[in-house]
């Protein structure tokens, strides 16, 4: 069975959120943090670096549980610096 499971960008969304509030109640960061004071970006670093120490947990359609390790993770979403469908030319609409 294939070890490497998507997120959602909600998923994404809230563990960022929920790590740096973590961070900001006193939690020690688990990457280098020289020179950064926002929780927020260091909870990005931590998740871009797979080093944030939290799970997804959820439920199947079935009743099963599935526990994902974000160190055996891929985002499903396109790439942030990719433009919105509305704002590209209707040639690059329409593939």
């Amino acid at each position: 069975m294939n070890d490497i499971f998507p997120i959602t960008k909600y998923e994404k969304v809230r563990l960022l959120g929920q790590r740096a509030s973590q961070l900001s109640n006193g939690a020690p960061p688990t990457v280098d943090i020289t020179g950064m004071r926002d929780p927020l970006k260091i909870a990005e670093k931590e998740f871009n670096c797979g080093k944030i120490p939290l799970k997804i947990i959820r439920t199947m359609p079935n009743g099963d549980i599935m526990e994902i390790s974000l160190t055996k993770r891929v985002l499903a979403e396109k790439p942030l610096a990719e433009k919105p469908l509305a704002e590209k030319p209707l040639a690059e609409r329409i593939l």
